[in-house]
């Protein structure tokens, strides 16, 4: 059997979207590659069939591609990743999403001409 050469590198925790045996759509991240038998075990996070929706299904390798890295988020979305990454138990995952959060609204809060040292700080009476 000769392995048809993929046009990209896949590796345990890659995100990945794709179809199934039984054509349903998906999202989700690699659990297992079984390079030699050209499938790979994906944990669902998404899919147009929720009943498979947090379980592990088979996909071809074939059949299945990265989900690219996307550019600047926004809170909302990096809030709701943050979720995802402690319902998957991904320390590391939540700690990068939460010093992106943190960085976003540094960055916001400048703009508004606030101090980000600022916020922590204990509130001052305005009585003397």
């Amino acid at each position: 059997m000769t392995m048809r050469k993929l046009p990209f590198v896949l590796n345990e925790g890659d995100w990945i979207s794709g179809k199934t045996a039984n054509d349903e759509k998906f999202r989700g991240y690699v659990e297992r590659i079984d390079s030699y038998g050209g499938k790979v075990k994906v944990k669902v996070l998404e899919s147009d069939r929720e009943s498979i929706i947090g379980s592990t299904v088979e996909a071809a390798l074939a059949a299945v591609e990265p989900i690219a890295a996307e550019g600047a988020r926004s809170e909302a979305e990096l809030l709701d990743m943050i979720d995802l990454a402690l319902q998957t138990r991904d320390r590391t995952w939540f700690e990068e999403l939460s010093s992106q959060l943190s960085l976003l609204r540094g960055a916001g809060t400048a703009s508004r001409g606030i101090r980000p040292e600022r916020l922590s700080a204990p509130p001052r009476s305005r009585v003397m």
